[in-house]
């Protein structure tokens, strides 16, 4: 008779499997959760203690919000990639936890809902684990986006701040790095077929300890990408940046004690999850459905369903995304339901609610449901290295939607628009530069989206792109010191490129290019919306117009022009209706 064992008694088997995990892979309780976790009783005393002195608590949340911005413009300086030089990246401040609770003002906003992921998972299994640990001056990196963030051309790297042998937050920064020795130049491989081909894999990682990276691993990453100066350069500016963040923590610490700063992050996250609440209990219940199509795999043309209900009861948003199309288990176009939880979020936090801090906790109380193995909730053999594709798309059908219910709401904060353009319209590089270095990469002018239109006013031409509030598009002259992409017509609105409708959406632009000084160069793009139109008016306003990728090939620009500038024409509908050029071949084709 095999003998009871008594509560909490564990059998040998349980505790060698227990011992000996396999392989730990993404959690699904962390990376299925965006809640904001359960405060501990030391952070529930420093707000206990603290909430009386609002004034005060106030003046630390600037202090720490200015360190987040003043981080922010470091990596900017300081970074070599081109999504680092432009505002493709935040900086923040974690809760000790691992919740965001502050970052930067400007930048990719997206990872204000997706950025928390690998920090939990390093507290949970890094931090105990006698191989491993988190001490002071550990460093951290991650890029795979089963484990959090976007894509794996998205890089993170995080320091935790410790105070009397605890650690009090961890600070981070996030930056769209870009070439990550992916089976094309760019990091963002349209043609990937698994995600064996999407390059560099970095679940959490401790890649330096005593504020210094560890020699064998950095020589490991630049190995592993085509651009090993960028991947050091981008490595330095992160860390440099959140050893200032960490600087102005300390001295908020010295300056106010460790309970303030304590209350300030867990109340920043509370009162923020509480102040939405409060917001969409204004609104009216009810459901609004929404039907958006992509119109390509960026590798043929097909039509992707994204259906959409959003429905609001009391103080809860619920976004059901359920009948969506399947994911692709040979195309890049899949999202991780983490990183579109994360884009949607971007909604509320730049165009419905963009006076809250940028934190989690703003989309705490909205619920996602997805059907696991669709497009939209992909499974880990799923390549997702282009899941801007379709989780682009469910941002639109989900803005186009919620328009309907805040006409009725009782608290607005901002002007109700119609669709924000959604696709990055530019070229993917690679190719040897004219210093003879490798270089692969995407431009940033990608950020020159055309703003949609509002309710009573037009939309803004080129303003900004949909995942960022505060972004540039570049400056051409800096670009082609580094790179040979010449651009004939860099940033140049074109006519009548927007939705049309009482309010016009703004105008998007448009490039012409070529390259010079390069013993090889070759161009990808990686947008949709050529056949089928990827955003859509409101009300009885119109979509924007489909436009193809023109080529005009067989003839050397710079040398028929020599003598001949007259030949130049500055708008594309200029050069493929009067095809200036003799002898050369004018073609149109979709941009997937």
């Amino acid at each position: 008779m095999s003998k009871v064992k008594a509560p909490g008694e564990r059998s040998l088997i349980e505790q060698f499997l227990d011992d000996n995990v396999l392989f730990l892979g993404p959690d699904p309780q962390i990376m299925t959760d965006h809640s904001v976790s359960i405060p501990s009783e030391k952070e529930l005393a420093a707000v206990e203690a603290w909430k009386d002195r609002t004034d005060e608590i106030h003046l630390i949340r600037n202090r720490l919000q200015t360190a987040c911005n003043e981080s922010f413009d470091m990596v900017e300086q300081m970074g070599a990639a081109p999504g680092a030089k432009w505002g493709d990246l935040i900086t923040g401040i974690f809760s000790c936890q691992g919740d965001l609770s502050l970052s930067s003002a400007g930048g990719v906003l997206i990872f204000s809902v997706l950025a928390q992921h690998p920090q939990k998972f390093i507290l949970k299994y890094w931090k105990d684990d006698p191989t491993v640990g988190v001490r002071e001056g550990d460093i951290f990196m991650h890029n795979d986006a089963r484990y959090g963030n976007i894509h794996n051309t998205d890089q993170s790297l995080s320091t935790p701040v410790f105070h009397n042998g605890e650690i009090v937050c961890i600070v981070g920064a996030i930056v769209h790095e870009g070439e990550n020795g992916a089976c094309e130049p760019g990091g963002m491989p349209g043609g990937a077929e698994s995600p064996y081909d999407e390059g560099l894999k970095m679940s959490p990682l401790k890649v330096g300890e005593n504020f210094e990276f560890r020699k064998d691993l950095l020589t490991f990453l630049q190995n592993s990408v085509r651009e090993p100066k960028l991947q050091m350069e981008g490595m330095k500016s992160k860390l440099y940046a959140c050893l200032r963040v960490k600087k102005r923590v300390e001295e908020v610490i010295r300056d106010y004690g460790i309970d303030a700063f304590l209350a300030t992050v867990r109340g920043t996250l509370t009162d923020t999850e509480a102040e939405v609440r409060r917001r969409l209990r204004t609104w009216p219940n009810g459901k609004v459905r929404s039907n958006v199509f992509a119109d390509s795999t960026l590798r043929e043309n097909v039509l992707i369903k994204i259906r959409c209900e959003v429905i609001k009861r009391d103080d809860e948003l619920i976004i059901d995304l359920r009948g969506s199309s399947p994911e692709f288990l040979n195309r890049a176009n899949n999202t991780v339901l983490a990183s579109m939880k994360g884009m949607l979020a971007q909604l509320f936090l730049m165009f419905i609610w963009p006076d809250l801090p940028r934190n989690q906790a703003v989309f705490a109380p909205i619920t996602v449901l997805t059907d696991p193995g669709s497009a939209l909730n992909c499974s880990p053999e799923a390549p997702n290295a282009q899941s801007m594709m379709t989780f682009f798309p469910a941002f639109t059908a989900v803005q186009s939607a919620v328009p309907k219910l805040l006409f009725a709401a009782g608290f607005r904060s901002t002007d109700i628009i119609s669709c924000w353009y959604n696709m990055i319209t530019t070229f993917v590089y690679g190719g040897f530069s004219q210093h003879n270095e490798f270089v692969g990469n995407v431009c940033a002018d990608l950020n020159g989206m055309g703003g949609a239109a509002r309710a009573t006013r037009d939309g803004e031409h080129s303003v900004a792109p949909i995942f960022a509030s505060m972004a540039d598009i570049g400056e051409q002259e800096l670009i082609e010191e580094e790179i040979p992409m010449m651009k004939l017509v860099p940033h140049k609105v074109m006519v009548d490129n927007c939705g049309f409708g009482k309010q016009r959406g703004g105008h998007g632009y448009q490039q012409i290019v070529t390259h010079k000084d390069t013993q090889a160069w070759g161009y990808m793009v990686n947008t949709i919306g050529a056949k089928f139109p990827s955003t859509y008016g409101i009300f009885g306003g119109y979509a924007p117009g489909c436009y193809p990728l023109c080529k005009v090939k067989g003839v050397d620009v710079f040398e028929v022009m020599k003598d001949n500038r007259e030949l130049m024409r500055y708008t594309i509908e200029d050069i493929m209706n009067e095809q200036p050029f003799p002898g050369a071949t004018y073609s149109a084709h979709h941009a997937g």
